[in-house]
């Protein structure tokens, strides 16, 4: 199969809308099924800086911010700690 066979069998509308159709979540972690270690080597992947997806420390720098933000009505310490490893992604 051509590369140009694929985009033009990906770009019809008829398998868009069956694709559509038979969609029933729009979270990725609802439309696959894994194991326990399977989603910690996920998260990990997702986590890691140096990793194939090409975005570097953001995925962290994101996830460690809203922690941060969500923090405020932390018992805890947590928003110390949260404002300190912000500061340094």
């Amino acid at each position: 199969m051509e590369s140009e066979d694929l985009h033009s069998f990906l770009a019809d509308p008829e398998l868009v809308e069956l694709i559509e159709q038979a969609k029933v979540s729009d979270d990725i972690l609802d439309a696959i099924t894994l194991t326990e270690n399977q989603h910690s080597d996920m998260l990990a992947w997702c986590l890691t800086p140096d990793e194939g997806h090409g975005q570097g420390h953001s995925v962290i720098k994101d996830f460690l911010e809203a922690a941060y933000r969500a923090s405020d009505s932390a018992i805890w310490d947590n928003k110390k700690f949260f404002r300190r490893v912000t500061r340094q992604c």
